[in-house]
C-alpha cells in the first residue's frame, strides 16, 4: 500500500441523519486510508457503519461550552444548523481528534468516494492546502 499522508473528515450533525446518510456510509467502503469523524447527539444505530468512520456523541450543550471556552467568550447557538459559522475553527476546538492527521477536511454531503482521488491529483507537490468540490477544504494541521 502508499504511503498515503492521513485525513479526517470532521463534521458535527445534530438532529436526525439526512436522507442520504446511508448512501454517505457506503462511499466511506470505497476510501479505507481516511477517517470520517462525525460529532452528533445522534445516537440512532448506523447499519454498515464502516471502521473509518468515527462516531463521538456530543451534547448541543457541551459543544457550546467547549466552543465558548476555546474562543474566549460566550457562544450563542441556539439551532444546530450555527454550528457551520464555526466549521473553519475545527482544528482549534477538537485538536485531540485531528492531532493525529496530516490534513483535515470538514463536509458531511460530499461523497467519501471523491476525497483521496482528488487530494492525489491536486495534491502532488505537498501544498499547504488542498480544495475540494470547492466545499471541502482542507488545511495541512500543523499538529500532526
Amino acid at each position: 500500500m502508499a504511503n498515503y499522508k492521513t485525513i479526517a473528515i470532521l463534521t458535527c450533525w445534530y438532529g436526525p441523519y439526512p436522507w442520504y446518510f446511508p448512501y454517505f456510509i457506503h462511499s466511506c467502503s470505497f476510501n479505507q486510508t481516511i477517517d470520517f469523524v462525525i460529532i452528533t447527539d445522534n445516537k440512532d444505530f448506523i447499519s454498515d457503519k464502516q471502521l473509518n468512520l468515527k462516531v463521538i456523541f456530543m451534547e448541543i450543550n457541551e459543544i457550546k461550552i467547549l466552543v465558548s471556552k476555546k474562543l474566549g467568550f460566550k457562544v450563542n447557538i441556539d439551532y444546530p444548523y450555527k454550528l457551520c459559522d464555526f466549521k473553519p475553527a475545527n482544528g482549534f476546538l477538537f485538536p485531540d481528534i485531528l492531532k493525529k492527521y496530516n490534513f483535515w477536511g470538514m463536509e458531511l454531503n460530499i461523497m467519501a468516494v471523491l476525497y483521496r482521488w482528488i487530494y492525489c491529483v491536486t495534491n502532488r507537490n505537498m501544498a499547504k492546502r488542498v480544495y475540494l468540490c470547492l466545499a471541502c477544504q482542507m488545511p495541512q494541521n500543523p499538529l500532526s
